[in-house]
């Protein structure tokens, strides 16, 4: 998809065009780019974004055994074709989990900012997703569009049927 993915600390990470992106490695951090979005909704939403991959991370199984791959690129420095055969796994475990990931951030974005600001705030952070970023809010649609559900079921139902994915 035209995107690097590229080895940092210890590390992969895919880096592209966006306005931030969760680092795993140390613990965790949030990168934001803060260009033209600094100390806007649209920065508040990407850290939010974020925080909602750092959470899906931390609470799977997959997150779990991808961190202990960046720890064991890091103690096996050393042997560099030990390195890359765990790297090579560990690319193939990041773009294998990414859909779900960006499903459950893209959606756990929308109703946390619908329940913290509104519906006019989160319709405005909505509009303002990218096509691609759209159809991972789409993708729950039936149930992230019904009607008869209040939101803390929706959010409820979203991140278990996200972590069981990734269990």
């Amino acid at each position: 998809d035209g995107m690097d993915v590229f080895y940092r600390g210890g590390m992969l990470m895919e880096h592209g065009g966006q306005l931030g992106y969760f680092d795993p490695g140390g613990g965790g951090y949030i990168r934001l780019h803060m260009g033209s979005t600094y100390d806007t909704d649209l920065a508040a939403s990407t850290e939010l974004h974020e925080k909602f991959h750092m959470v899906l991370f931390r609470a799977t199984t997959l997150g779990l055994v991808m961190c202990l791959l960046q720890f064991e690129m890091m103690l096996g420095a050393q042997d560099k074709a030990h390195i890359k055969r765990v790297e090579n796994v560990y690319t193939v475990l990041f773009h294998r989990t990414k859909y779900v990931h960006e499903v459950y951030a893209n959606n756990m974005e929308i109703f946390s900012t619908l329940k913290k600001k509104g519906t006019e705030s989160a319709n405005q952070i909505l509009s303002e997703k990218s096509p691609d970023y759209y159809k991972y809010y789409e993708a729950l649609y039936p149930l992230n569009g019904d009607l008869h559900m209040d939101d803390e079921e929706k959010m409820r139902l979203i991140s278990k049927l996200c972590r069981y994915a990734l269990n």
